[in-house]
């Protein structure tokens, strides 16, 4: 038996402005956050010592992104954008 400990946040906050009736922009900015803590002791067979085991670790995820929507013609809309994403993962147990 043994305890995981699992911890997740996010947060994300969006906004959108009407430029005319036939184009906007969109800009969205999003935090997430995971960290799991989970330690406990191998028992050896045969012997009377144990390993402390780790296999726990930490993920972070940020995100930025923009889009622009319009419309330069009366049968054609277009939609352009981009998005600045960074990801960290941190675990021994999966990354040494």
């Amino acid at each position: 038996m043994r305890e995981l400990r699992a911890d997740w946040n996010y947060l994300q906050l969006d906004w959108r402005r009407s430029l005319s009736t036939d184009a906007d922009l969109a800009v969205s900015i999003s935090h997430t956050n995971i960290s799991e803590t989970d330690h406990f002791i191998v028992a050896l067979p045969g012997l009377n010592v144990g390993i402390n085991a780790d296999q726990g670790g930490r993920s972070s995820n940020d995100a930025f992104s923009l889009q622009h929507t319009f419309s330069p013609a009366k049968d054609l809309r277009l939609v352009w954008g981009g998005e600045l994403r960074r990801e960290e993962v941190r675990s021994v147990a999966l990354y040494n």
